[in-house]
Parts: C-alpha cells; sequence; structure tokens
C-alpha cells in the first residue's frame, strides 16, 4: 500500500517526487517493514513482490476532458511503459533506507 500511494495516480518523476506525501517517519517505517521482510522472505521473494507491483502501478495519467475521463478504459500500466530499471527509480523501492534506520 505504501509503494502505491507514493507512486500516486500518475508516475511520478524521478528525485524526492517518488517519496509522494511521505514524512521521515513514515518512510522509516516502510524501511522496517522492508527489512522484516527480507529477513522472513529472503531477496527472492521481495523482489517478485517488487516485480508484482510494477503490474499493479499506473504508467500513464488520466486525461480529463470536461468531467470525463477520455482514456481510462485504456491506462496502461507501469510494467507497460517503463523498464523494471526505471519503475525502481521512480518508485519508494529505491529509497535507501541507511538513512532511516
Amino acid at each position: 500500500l505504501m509503494i502505491q500511494l507514493a507512486w500516486g495516480e500518475k508516475p511520478p518523476e524521478t528525485g524526492l517526487a517518488r517519496l509522494g506525501w511521505f514524512e521521515p517517519p513514515d518512510l522509516a517505517l516502510f524501511c522496517q517493514l522492508k527489512a522484516m521482510f527480507l529477513r522472513l522472505y529472503g531477496e527472492e521473494i521481495w523482489e517478485g513482490f517488487r516485480m508484482s507491483m510494477s503490474a499493479k502501478l499506473p504508467g500513464e495519467a488520466q486525461v480529463i476532458e470536461s468531467g470525463n475521463c477520455l482514456n481510462c478504459e485504456s491506462l496502461k500500466k507501469a510494467s507497460e511503459v517503463f523498464s523494471p530499471e526505471e519503475i525502481w527509480v521512480k518508485s519508494l523501492f529505491s529509497l535507501r533506507c541507511d538513512q532511516y534506520q
């Protein structure tokens, strides 16, 4: 859920935009959850989770005109628009957790 909230309704730009509206305590919580997940399930399962999240994130913004969404029926997901590396850079997954521990 935190990954989706930080990403938002359209792909964020790189840099600080990937953090969404999260404050340092929120980011610390994400890092704690990530560390616990890695400890319990391992790196391979984490990578599978990261890739499955890519399939759920929006790859393009909605186009709204006169109160109607013009492209809602055909919105692409992030995994259709970006490479896995680009998604990683644009997402909360690329957060350096050593700064929040």
